[in-house]
């Protein structure tokens, strides 16, 4: 069973980290930065585990834990767990965020990128913030509200 916190207050940054085109950028996505997303993630966790305590989902799972383990019980415990076990589980999103510039968006409502005429950037990274779904539906959005965008601009 997997434990996911898709509405982190905690944020993440992406920087530019040199001139050069071959390098990487210095990404810090920041994960439980908040103490708010520390102890929602334990408290989810610790859920989980009664979860797969009841009944219905002894019958079809192994019953013995094995990871965290019956040793992890206290709230300090399950914070250090989810503290050493978190991910972005793939569905990573927010690295040219659609917000203001003097919010430290990258592009505009048209997906344009601030400073530029025609760049625009059309994929997940310009979501600002996570849905409580899976991407995918949301990237084939992007998409085609790009596609109208374009079209449109290409007419004017």
């Amino acid at each position: 069973m997997a434990v996911a916190h898709v509405h982190p207050l905690s944020r993440g940054s992406i920087h530019i980290n040199s001139t050069s085109i071959n390098d990487h950028p210095k990404i810090d996505p920041n994960f439980l930065d908040s103490a708010w997303d520390q102890w929602f993630l334990a408290k989810a966790s610790a859920y989980g585990r009664k979860l797969l305590q009841t009944h219905a989902l002894q019958e079809v799972l192994v019953s013995e834990e094995t990871y965290p383990g019956a040793s992890v019980q206290t709230d300090d415990q399950w914070i250090q767990y989810v503290k050493e076990g978190v991910n972005a589980g793939y569905h990573s999103i927010g690295s040219a965020s659609m917000m203001p510039q003097e919010k430290n968006g990258v592009v505009d409502a048209s997906l344009k990128v601030y400073g530029t005429r025609n760049v625009r950037v059309v994929d997940l990274s310009t979501m600002p913030l996570h849905i409580s779904a899976h991407t995918q539906a949301a990237a084939y959005t992007f998409g085609e509200i790009a596609a109208d965008l374009i079209i449109a601009d290409s007419r004017t």
